[in-house]
């Protein structure tokens, strides 16, 4: 994946061509575990990469699925570029200089028309851990966690 790119795993309707708003893969992680390779080498300082979990697809405050905003049904817990909140979980933020994984949690969402729509979420994740701020470990070039 490039540069600036988002991907979503997602179902792809063979017959219109098209993302489903309903068709987001969704496991359960209860007992679980999720993992992915990720080369801090091509992230320096000026970019990040990301990965994270995501309550899609959005609902809007008449309880229908956004497609507006995008063709993603994307949201999170910053309501990014105008879009709609949903509880998110990045699991990990990060270049090879730093990273952080930050819990973002939302209130209870408003049922309407059969939708959950979020109004408040914690967009800065209060919870979050930042490699920065430990003291067990290094992480960076030549650090305990080498990144070159």
């Amino acid at each position: 994946m490039s540069s600036g790119e988002d991907s979503y795993i997602t179902f792809w309707d063979q017959e219109t061509e098209e993302r489903r708003a309903n068709a987001y893969y969704k496991p359960n992680l209860l007992g679980g575990s999720v993992s992915f390779k990720f080369d801090a080498k091509q992230q320096d300082c000026s970019c990040i990469g990301q990965v994270s979990l995501l309550a899609m697809p959005a609902v809007s405050a008449d309880g229908k699925v956004d497609g507006e905003s995008d063709t993603h049904f994307a949201c999170d817990a910053r309501g990014m570029s105008g879009g709609e909140l949903c509880p998110e979980f990045t699991l990990f933020e990060g270049n090879m200089h730093g990273f952080r994984t930050t819990p973002r949690a939302c209130t209870e969402p408003t049922s309407v028309n059969g939708g959950a729509h979020f109004t408040e979420c914690d967009a800065e994740g209060d919870l979050g851990f930042d490699v920065h701020d430990q003291t067990e470990f290094t992480y960076g070039p030549g650090g305990d966690i080498d990144t070159n």
